[in-house]
């Protein structure tokens, strides 16, 4: 019996046993023998929640990474294990691109799907909303190819409760460059013009500094540019010392030491400055995080982006949470998937980030009523209080993705304790 443990540390559990299939003949093999255990597959164990966690059985797809075909659509045929980052470096070989990616990259593909992973650009859908079909293996061994209709909606961002995943089919689309410009600015001009960088941004994502008004801009604008050149020293400087050394000592420090926080947050709204750069877009979406924190985020209706900022700021100041790390603001277009934190509406997305050794909990609890009163739906993969009864008032096609549940997986072999609280029993 080995331990097995989230990326961020602070999720684990003692699964019974951890097969990792290579073939679908020995995954099937696998869900056989596992008849009356629970089974739960995991991939690259990014998420915060304990969606993975069972004392049963783990399904690890890391191997069933390889991609199948490519056609003249530019769809590509792939297995659910592959990561994003070889994704999309196999993407590009074919002169291919996903639209839109989250800023990390070490997830798989069925993980990001799973949970509804996103990036930002209200022009642009999530990672789930690029597939058009679905291979999925049920608990008797069966395999259902998914291509239409409630259960491919369901299927887009399963949680995992449907089956293990073993391939996709992703629409994409013709590779493109991304500029993108780093600039700091006043938090009141940034809310003033929000509805016009909308507008005018492809891609806007915002950093919000506690204890201070300041905000850092992500704009990201597709072009058809080559990538400029990268100088390797400096990038190595930009990315590993500075976002990931010289960042990661002053979170650490942070919550060592939450007194310091408010001034360790002030240092690096300082210090923050402009910058430019262009390349492929899978680089410029994703950057390493070496910095180990864990996080919740909540889709907003669009409308309530402004509410939403100011009154999580202003409550991290009358409730005197120290901390340091930044909020971050992405935006996505209205998703059609059955448990889309963005269904049927424009969104905004708001993460709050503690480091591993600071206090989350009180910092999490005092912000999470607010997001969840202003129209709040978590993300699947990240933490969050809320339960079955709670979460179906908030999708309205909830049934729709219970009933298709239950003609999947009617014995309920794919619902471990965590899942259970979220979407409750299978009710054939």
């Amino acid at each position: 019996m080995s331990e097995w443990r989230n990326w961020s540390g602070q999720t684990s559990c003692a699964p019974a046993l951890v097969a990792r299939p290579r073939t679908e003949d020995e995954l099937a093999f696998t869900l056989r023998r596992s008849a009356g255990r629970t089974v739960r597959p995991i991939g690259s164990s990014h998420s915060f929640t304990e969606l993975c966690v069972t004392d049963g059985v783990q399904i690890d797809i890391a191997e069933l990474r390889h991609v199948i075909s490519v056609d003249e659509q530019d769809r590509m045929r792939v297995q659910a294990g592959i990561t994003l980052h070889e994704l999309n470096r196999q993407l590009l070989r074919h002169g291919l691109a996903l639209p839109n990616l989250g800023d990390i990259d070490t997830q798989t593909l069925a993980g990001a799907a799973a949970t509804g992973t996103h990036g930002t650009g209200l022009g642009f859908g999530n990672i789930s909303q690029t597939i058009v079909s679905v291979r999925i293996m049920a608990a008797d061994g069966t395999v259902h190819e998914i291509t239409g209709g409630d259960e491919l909606r369901a299927a887009r961002i399963s949680l995992g409760a449907l089956g293990v995943v073993t391939e996709f089919t992703l629409q994409c689309v013709p590779s493109f460059r991304l500029y993108r410009r780093q600039s700091v600015h006043d938090l009141d001009s940034v809310l003033a013009d929000l509805p016009a960088l909308l507008a005018d941004t492809d891609h806007l994502e915002l950093y919000l500094f506690p204890h201070t008004r300041r905000v850092l801009l992500l704009q990201s604008t597709r072009t058809d540019e080559s990538p400029w050149p990268r100088h390797p020293v400096k990038h190595w400087v930009e990315r590993d010392l500075v976002e990931n050394g010289a960042l990661g000592a002053l979170m650490w420090t942070a919550g060592r030491v939450p007194a310091a926080a408010p001034r360790i947050s002030q240092l690096v709204a300082a210090l923050a400055g402009s910058n430019e750069s262009q390349d492929e877009s899978a680089a410029v979406f994703a950057s390493p995080r070496k910095v180990k924190f864990t996080e919740m985020e909540y889709s907003l209706p669009l409308a309530n982006a402004g509410e939403a900022i100011e009154t999580a700021l202003a409550t991290i100041e009358r409730n005197r949470h120290r901390v340091a790390f930044p909020l971050e603001v992405r935006f996505t277009q209205a998703d059609d998937a059955l448990l889309a934190p963005a269904y049927g509406r424009e969104s905004v997305y708001l993460a709050v980030h503690q480091t591993i050794h600071g206090q989350w909990e009180p910092y999490f609890r005092d912000l999470e009523p607010i997001l969840i009163g202003l129209g709040g739906r978590p993300h699947w993969g990240k933490r969050h209080t809320l339960t079955a009864d709670q979460l179906s008032e908030r999708y309205p096609e909830w049934q729709t993705f219970q009933d298709v549940r239950a003609r999947l997986d009617p014995a309920g072999m794919f619902s471990g304790g965590y899942l259970s609280r979220l979407l409750g029993p299978v009710r054939p």
